[in-house]
């Protein structure tokens, strides 16, 4: 995928603050879990995440705790993989209290609409073939 095909375009630090509104925003988690896909993101740590709160919310209809995150974590047998997820949930919870998760919540909806608008075009120019 093109990097301007990714959130990671958007750096370190909006991707955690991406995870930490998933993880406490109900509104926000329902918003996106739709058009959010993890093939956006290239850390295979915070696809990870993604994967995992998007198949809690699918499953419960809730935002999974950390508590939940843990016991999903301590299942994966990758320790290096498990190691990056740890410090990007915990690099998330800090940016908890950022005063710029509108502005990140706003932003990802918007990649995220332009990025099924440009794939359905696509897949008309695909059928009109």
């Amino acid at each position: 995928m093109e990097s301007r095909d990714s959130i990671s375009k958007y750096g370190h630090s909006f991707q955690t603050k991406l995870i930490g509104s998933v993880l406490t925003d109900m509104v926000f988690i329902s918003q996106v879990y739709d058009i959010l896909k993890e093939e956006y993101f290239d850390s295979e740590a915070v696809k990870w995440v993604i994967k995992k709160c998007f198949s809690y919310y699918n499953e419960y209809k809730k935002i999974p705790t950390l508590d939940v995150l843990k016991v999903y974590t301590d299942r994966i047998d990758d320790e290096l993989l498990r190691q990056e997820i740890v410090s990007t949930l915990r690099d998330s919870v800090r940016q908890l209290e950022s005063s710029d998760l509108d502005f990140v919540k706003n932003e990802t909806v918007s990649f995220c609409k332009n990025q099924e608008l440009k794939s359905a075009i696509l897949q008309s120019v695909e059928y009109l073939k």
